[in-house]
């Protein structure tokens, strides 16, 4: 497959594409059978809002995000939260999958909580060790 974040290739980034551009990048990916990834590296609704909109127009299967706060744990995890519930309501039924990876700062068992209060059966999370 293809993992692919929106703004790799700065200029030449998925997030400066044209409708029709991801959708040719869609069906050469397709043509290729590969399957496509969006990452993006944030959990702030416009983030999420720009990277399951290229999802949707090349025929990405999954969007990978992680959350980027600073601040005290129990506000960032309250964010955090709220970022995820944002995607479950606004995207549980778009067809992609979603992935929360884990960020430094945060601890396995943090992010494996905020998985498993959202009840969002198309949020997986990376942990990376």
């Amino acid at each position: 497959g293809v993992k692919i974040h929106v703004l790799d290739g700065e200029r030449f980034s998925l997030g400066n594409m044209d409708d029709k551009e991801l959708s040719a990048f869609g069906d050469k990916a397709r043509r290729l059978n590969l399957d496509i990834h969006i990452e993006t590296s944030a959990s702030d609704k416009a983030s999420i809002d720009e990277a399951v909109a290229i999802a949707l127009k090349t025929g990405a299967s999954s969007v990978r995000f992680y959350p980027r706060y600073e601040g005290n744990l129990r506000d960032v995890l309250s964010i955090i939260a709220n970022d995820i519930a944002y995607v479950r309501e606004t995207y549980q039924d778009s067809g992609l999958t979603f992935t929360i990876e884990q960020h430094e700062d945060l601890k396995s068992h943090e992010l494996v909580s905020l998985v498993k209060e959202s009840e969002m059966e198309s949020l997986s999370l990376l942990l990376t060790v």
